[in-house]
């Protein structure tokens, strides 16, 4: 079986809050407590001459609501020198204040902004909760300083998540943000919103993952290199179990490399390898 002997990529739930209530997303419904401060400590301590590339500290939330988020990257950069922080925001939070602060860090090395519209309309509409002309501001306030501080080693990406509701918008988003960030992104809903909401209503389905059922699995291998873990410090196959439908090992009751090379792990490798989504979390999946 071919996969890296330690994960090369974590990404580390801390909390579960969210300050928007998309349709598309299953936040609000998710009920875990936050992961302890020794916790966190805990797991980074662990990769420690690992080779670790890179720490996303964030999962099914607003990264920016974790107010031990930079304690917690100054931690990072101490233990794991050489591992580059990933975030995903939706930008509402976005002061300057929060960007410099994320800026002005060497290990922050890329973020991706999920803004899923090009007009106050749609975009509201997809982000309840959210202000159009404070997301936008915050992000061209983000860009620019950016710039200024000569933080062109971050990169950045806009995203958009394609439903019937903001398809309208596609060209326009891609046209508004191309030329303003390194990547442009748009991608089919996968379906998250799963645990109370029709997801089939989301789905566009000629943009939904090229229209090749488990094409994720396949093309990402992620089970050969990365680990997700819950703020229980449960693990999880992928980054679509957002619930913990397929529990594989708990991170602080043993270790990350313990976890990952466990029998339950290689177990999942092998079905996922094999083309067989018989365990819990790929059983609901609708990739």
């Amino acid at each position: 079986m071919n996969y890296e002997k330690f994960p090369r990529f974590l990404q580390i739930e801390t909390h579960t809050r969210c300050n928007a209530t998309c349709f598309i997303c299953p936040n609000d419904q998710l009920t875990r407590p936050d992961m302890t401060t020794e916790a966190f400590y805990k797991i980074i301590n662990d990769c420690k001459g690992k080779g670790v590339q890179e720490i996303h500290p964030f999962f099914t939330n607003e990264p920016l609501m974790e107010r031990r988020l930079w304690g917690f990257m100054d931690y990072i950069q101490g233990q794991l020198p050489e591992a580059g922080i990933h975030l995903y925001s939706n930008m509402s939070l976005m002061t300057l204040k929060n960007a410099e602060n994320l800026l002005r860090r060497d290990n922050f090395k890329f973020i991706a902004f999920s803004l899923d519209g090009a007009s106050k309309e749609i975009f509201e509409k997809m982000r309840p909760g959210l202000n159009w002309e404070k997301v936008w501001t915050n992000t061209k306030n983000f860009l620019d300083l950016r710039a200024d501080m000569g933080r062109s080693d971050v990169h950045t990406k806009a995203v958009m998540t394609l439903t019937p509701d903001n398809e309208c918008d596609e060209a326009a988003f891609k046209r508004m943000w191309s030329g303003a960030v390194n990547e442009v992104m748009v991608m089919g809903s996968d379906g998250r919103a799963r645990l109370g909401n029709d997801w089939q209503k989301t789905q566009v389905k000629s943009k939904a993952y090229k229209n090749d059922p488990r094409w994720p699995c396949r093309a990402h291998k992620c089970h050969t290199h990365s680990m997700y873990i819950l703020s229980s410090g449960d693990t999880v196959p992928c980054c679509k179990d957002f619930d913990g439908q397929t529990r594989i090992g708990n991170v602080l009751e043993t270790s990350v490399e313990e976890v990952w090379n466990s029998e339950r792990m290689n177990e999942i490798r092998a079905k996922l390898d094999a083309g067989i989504y018989d365990e819990k979390a790929c059983r609901l999946c609708p990739l």
